[in-house]
């Protein structure tokens, strides 16, 4: 009889002992998949993005060889009232954005403003008009104003790429 309770007892240990080697094990296996969960997979996520963001950039084509050709493609398609089209010249980050102002700009009915200043930066023979280069890929134009040190209005443009490309694409607006 005590052999017998003896065994029982001895089995019931091996039992526990199994058990809490399960339970150990199991969350040994649980923290390397939240582990995963938290590092590996925004990881894998953000190479989708970058993937995607370099293949937008290769295959974009929308901007001119030169800042100046880029500005008359974006008040072309502006004239036109394709702000769509108006919103692929910029660069690839702000064409969301810069299309929903663009949107309730022609709703105020200032369109012809943002044209007229558009005309200026064109005119190179504009005294008021002020071109920069910052950088081979960067390059700002500023309309100047009667009052010193203050633009009227103003337009960066960049050659994106050649950060995560390694390409120079068309020039874009960067902003306005």
């Amino acid at each position: 009889m005590v052999l017998r309770f003896a065994k029982q007892k001895i089995l019931t240990m091996h039992k526990k002992y199994w058990l809490l080697v399960g339970i150990l094990g199991g969350a040994i296996i649980l923290g390397i998949l939240i582990y995963a969960g938290v590092k590996i997979v925004p990881s894998l996520m953000a190479q989708r993005k970058f993937s995607e963001l370099k293949t937008n950039l290769l295959s974009d084509d929308n901007g001119g060889a030169t800042p100046i050709e880029t500005i008359k493609l974006f008040k072309s398609a502006l004239e036109q009232g394709d702000l769509q089209k108006a919103s692929k010249y910029f660069v690839y980050e702000e064409q969301a954005g810069i299309l929903e102002d663009l949107n309730k700009l022609v709703a105020k009915g200032e369109k012809t403003v943002l044209l007229d200043y558009l005309s200026q930066i064109i005119d190179d023979k504009n005294p008021k008009r002020e071109y920069i280069t910052d950088s081979p890929d960067m390059v700002t134009i500023n309309i100047l104003s009667d009052k010193p040190n203050f633009r009227e209005f103003s337009v960066e443009l960049r050659r994106p790429g050649n950060d995560i490309t390694g390409t120079y694409k068309t020039w874009k607006i960067k902003s306005m």
